[in-house]
């Protein structure tokens, strides 16, 4: 028989944070703070452009490039990063689809000396038409993906909605628009990738280590029982860390395993807010109609989300969005229809 005793469970009782004590003392070691021997540091050349075709990559000839290690997509055995769908290179190839796209990484002991190498490497891109808004998009004037642009859609009904609301004796509408949502962590991205005798080991701030280990064996074609994923000390991620750590550890260990050596990619505030994913803009149009006694009818919701380049976690996200667009609320009948 189950006890009724809450003093020798857990409800009503106010458990210690494990992680508590060492980051009100100050003692938590972020990724930033952990001392890898040897370990040097990365940067990544990225597009200056939102799309385009890479017609070549120069290096200058008159910079000293015998210290820095550097990887571009012909590096890369598998050029996809594995998350719902594997639509995302690792590295640019022959095309950009988004500005701020990584497309070379480079890596070096003298970090000042990393910095000027970023800016000695240009990229000759043929820069094409590019879809700024879901406007653009759909329109489809310049097709990117497939016949309409779309990523992935979602319907939900219940009964006949629209007939409702054409019945009903108060019918109210309106259209939301949302934009990009900046997590805005206290701790950037960062990632530090390492090989030994027994395979890959990569350490960062993350919220999924099985997606980063995933993505790993797929961009390196290597078995999962020789990657090992921790994920550190986290320093906030609000979903801004789900699937991007997953970018940041392909790069990281392609870096060491050319490199022979540990490689570190801490992201500074800038390049964080520049260069990683948001939360979706929207664009939310709602109808709903009732009774005058404030009895619910019927509603009709229609999502429009902007995915951006890549699926990454798009239909997660426009899931949540269709499967929560109705609220805590007995409607008798609604039609919720969404797209991205």
């Amino acid at each position: 028989m189950q006890s009724n005793d809450r003093s020798k469970g857990w409800i009503g009782r106010s458990p210690a944070r494990p992680d508590g004590p060492a980051k009100v003392a100050g003692t938590a070691q972020y990724i930033a703070d952990m001392v890898f021997p040897d370990a040097i540091d990365a940067a990544v050349v990225r597009s200056p452009v939102p799309r385009g075709r890479i017609l070549g990559i120069d290096f200058d000839p008159t910079f000293d490039w015998s210290d820095v290690t550097i990887v571009t997509a012909k590096d890369v055995p598998c050029n996809e990063i594995a998350e719902i769908k594997c639509d995302q290179p690792a590295l640019a190839d022959d095309q950009v689809r988004h500005v701020y796209e990584p497309i070379v990484l480079l890596a070096c002991a003298d970090k000042p000396k990393l910095l000027r190498a970023v800016q000695r490497v240009h990229v000759r891109i043929e820069e094409l038409p590019a879809l700024l808004t879901v406007d653009d998009s759909l329109s489809c004037k310049h097709l990117v993906l497939g016949e309409d642009n779309v990523m992935c859609s979602y319907r939900v009904v219940l009964g006949d909605a629209k007939a409702e609301i054409e019945r009903a004796e108060v019918v109210v509408r309106g259209t939301y628009e949302v934009g990009h949502q900046e997590q805005m962590y206290i701790e950037p991205q960062g990632c530090v990738g390492y090989w030994d005798d027994s395979g890959l080991h990569v350490v960062g701030s993350m919220q999924c280590p099985y997606y980063v280990e995933k993505a790993l064996a797929h961009a390196l074609r290597m078995e999962p029982s020789r990657i090992d994923v921790t994920q550190s000390v986290t320093g906030g991620a609000f979903g801004g860390k789900e699937e991007y750590p997953s970018v940041m550890a392909v790069h990281v260990a392609l870096l060491s395993q050319k490199a022979g050596r540990p490689v570190r990619m801490i992201y500074d505030r800038k390049e964080d807010v520049e260069a990683t994913t948001k939360r979706h803009p929207a664009r939310v149009s709602i109808e709903a109609g009732c009774d005058r006694d404030g009895t619910l009818r019927g509603i009709h919701i229609d999502v429009l989300m902007d995915a951006g380049a890549y699926v990454t976690m798009t239909p997660v996200v426009l899931s949540r969005g269709v499967l929560h667009a109705c609220g805590a609320y007995r409607w008798a009948t609604a039609l919720v229809e969404s797209k991205a």
